[in-house]
């Protein structure tokens, strides 16, 4: 059963303070990632004591990671059990926007959004963003993990040009 004494307070509807030790620590949702990689982001262990305290903290490292949209997790309790599930739901692996303007001073301008995840592993990403018309602005980029979870090497590429609008006497000229 999902609640029960155990793994839930009938009284003040809310989760013990104290750890339980974890049978079992699932992942579901995934399709482009493999499980051992939220797993190694998470300090849930199965055989280890978790609280609800350190799974709260498990669920923002998971967010943070910014591989995911949405996360939540399920306890399920056994016979003297309790199985931890984080409910995953990842981002899409690839964005692609696109839109056209018009004002007065730079006419007709068009603007395109292309980004993608796992252009090289699992956390890396590429973008090409550019805005064309009177005005133009181009900008191509990388990111890449580097080693352990919090290095990453950045590179990107910017053109941009645009006319310069003079005013005399608040018209332009």
């Amino acid at each position: 059963s999902l609640l029960d004494s155990l793994t839930f307070d009938w009284e003040t509807f809310a989760l013990p303070g104290e750890a339980m030790v974890l049978k079992d620590v699932r992942v579901e949702g995934l399709e482009l990632y493999p499980a051992a990689l939220v797993i190694e982001s998470v300090s849930a262990r199965s055989g280890a004591r978790a609280s609800p305290a350190s799974i709260d903290r498990d669920i923002s490292r998971l967010y943070g990671s910014d591989l995911f949209q949405g996360v939540t997790y399920r306890l399920e309790k056994g016979s003297d059990e309790v199985v931890l599930t984080f409910e995953v739901t990842e981002k899409p692996p690839m964005r692609i926007g696109f839109g056209v303007r018009y004002d007065l001073d730079y006419q007709l301008s068009a603007a395109i959004d292309l980004f993608s995840r796992r252009f090289l592993g699992p956390r890396s990403e590429w973008f090409f963003r550019a805005l064309v018309g009177n005005a133009t602005n181009v900008e191509l980029g990388m990111r890449q993990p580097l080693g352990g979870k919090h290095l990453m090497l950045s590179t990107e590429g910017q053109y941009f040009s645009q006319p310069r609008l003079i005013f005399d006497s608040g018209q332009r000229t």
